[in-house]
């Protein structure tokens, strides 16, 4: 296959690069990431200004556009390849329940989605230890060639998340669970006076519930996690209906 290998951290940082040299075994991996950090940027897109793309090296692209911009860039034209996958990640922390809304790993495969490639975001449930992307990696090439083989069939991408570790106890098949936020506005003051502000707070939390993300992780699994571009609330949908149609 042709993937398209992505991520919102930057195209150096260790997670993509790991995930790079266990993908290019078995398949061409052509790499159009952020230049930078761009964690957080959700869907973004470049509509109001160009972006800049250089080439590094043979299939080797970056870009100081963001992670979905890499994804409709590349595909509507910059490459001229046909894209049989697009990969994004391995981003470095997870990317569960409520995450998947800012994520930039996330909006990459989404945008995958969007322009009807099979597509999945990997993200390593870690934040203060040393990371181990080399597992998630090895994995994330086996969860591939099994989505591939039989489950792209209506349009959905996958969210997958991996537990930091060496040996996984196996994979579940999971639903988004409820992240617990614990932030706070810090508002300082700049050397003239004026007043400037910094999102902080506390590590986030999440409910553990069974047959979530999070839990799953929690107890050493791999999450596997379909997602589709509908998030009509059906069920509002339906009561409504009757009043407005």
């Amino acid at each position: 296959m042709n993937i398209l290998l992505t991520n919102d951290d930057g195209i150096k940082h260790p997670g993509i690069l790991h995930l790079k040299k266990e993908l290019e075994k078995e398949h061409r991996v052509i790499v159009l990431a952020p230049q930078s950090q761009r964690s957080a940027f959700s869907h973004n897109i470049s509509i109001h200004n160009s972006i800049r793309i250089h080439k590094l090296d043979e299939d080797i692209y970056e870009t100081d556009g963001t992670p979905a911009d890499c994804v409709k860039f590349g595909v509507i034209g910059f490459l001229k390849e046909k894209i049989d996958f697009v990969a994004s990640g391995i981003n470095l922390g997870p990317n569960m329940g409520i995450d998947v809304f800012y994520s930039g790993t996330v909006a990459a495969a989404r945008e995958g989605l969007i322009n009807k490639i099979p597509s999945a975001a990997f993200s390593l449930n870690v934040w203060k230890k040393e990371p181990n992307f080399a597992a998630a990696a090895k994995e994330a090439v086996k969860i591939i060639d099994i989505l591939t083989s039989k489950y792209y069939k209506n349009n959905e991408m996958y969210n997958v998340n991996f537990p930091n570790t060496d040996t996984f106890k196996g994979i579940k098949v999971t639903k988004l669970g409820k992240r617990v936020y614990n932030e706070v506005l810090i508002q300082r003051q700049d050397p003239i006076g004026k007043d400037y502000y910094w999102l902080g707070g506390e590590f986030p939390g999440y409910r553990n519930e069974e047959g979530t993300d999070f839990n799953a992780v929690e107890n050493g699994y791999v999450s596997i996690t379909p997602l589709s571009l509908d998030i009509t609330y059906n069920k509002v949908y339906d009561e409504i209906r009757s009043d407005f149609d």
